[in-house]
């Protein structure tokens, strides 16, 4: 029988007294917090946008109710697959109701709807949505009717990657329903976050860690003329994704995680800042 370890030395502790900068929304904030404050990080918390689910369901109640009209569902998001199982269960319905249509996702964002029973029958190698698209056409796959779960943007502008999968998708022969499953915008109380906001603008951050490009694009709009401090603060991002969205906005990134964005995997952009830290105090 062993207990769980409490105690632990400075030494195992890579991120000691460094201060980070969550800027994800609240319902994946906990998920890097864990993994920071166990490696001896102080977290502060900056959400530069919200998730809520949907006043109004009926177009996804609708879609659901004709599962089998669809050859494929497709889901860019861990929120997207929530929602939808969430509203299977309401309406009574299951795993079972959707043999006749396949499901895309990415690998991270998988997991847990695996954990209970769903099976994906595409997961790109590279978790993005072009590489969806990059996927399909390796299989030879350019036709059929897809139904893609996506949020609705409030206050703040879709992401161009967005309509641009559309597109791709009615390119390659998809007939495509594009439906609103959870709404994403930009805080309602900035005030609110005026703490975490002073501790950037005063270098008193370590790191600031975006796990979405829309994180970045909305940390630039609230830092305002102050942006400046992203570019002397080491930036860590989940993904390529993210990296390239910080540098077409001419942020320098210090430390990518992943090729792909592995969301249920949190400790794989923590492991990566520990790397970057540790370098930096043996030069």
């Amino acid at each position: 029988m062993e207990l769980e370890r409490r105690l632990v030395s400075k030494k195992e502790l890579p991120l000691l007294g460094k201060h980070v900068l969550l800027t994800t929304p609240r319902n994946y904030a906990g998920l890097f917090a864990k993994h920071l404050i166990e490696r001896g990080a102080k977290v502060a918390l900056l959400p530069t946008i919200e998730i809520w689910p949907m006043d109004d369901y009926r177009e996804l109640d609708r879609a659901i109710a004709n599962l089998g009209d669809y050859d494929w569902v497709i889901f860019s998001s861990q929120n997207g697959i929530e929602a939808f199982i969430n509203r299977l269960q309401i309406l009574g319905k299951g795993i079972a109701d959707l043999r006749d249509t396949k499901l895309v996702s990415f690998k991270g964002d998988a997991s847990p709807a695996e954990s209970i029973g769903f099976k994906f029958d595409l997961i790109p190698p590279k978790s993005t949505l072009d590489g969806i698209i990059e996927e399909f056409k390796r299989r030879d796959i350019k036709q059929g009717k897809v139904l893609v779960p996506m949020p609705v943007f409030e206050g703040i502008d879709e992401p161009v990657v967005i309509p641009d999968f559309i597109i791709k998708l009615e390119l390659l022969g998809f007939k495509v329903h594009r439906v609103p499953v959870y709404r994403t915008s930009f805080p309602a109380d900035e005030t609110g976050n005026a703490i975490e906001k002073d501790l950037l603008v005063s270098g008193k951050i370590d790191f600031v860690l975006f796990t979405s490009n829309a994180e970045i694009k909305n940390l630039v709009t609230l830092l305002g003329d102050k942006r400046k401090v992203l570019n002397q603060t080491p930036i860590a991002c989940l993904s390529n994704a993210e990296a390239q969205s910080a540098a077409e906005l001419g942020i320098k990134v210090s430390v990518v995680a992943e090729k792909t964005r592995p969301i249920g995997l949190p400790a794989a952009v923590v492991e990566t800042m520990e790397r970057y830290v540790k370098g930096k105090e043996n030069r």
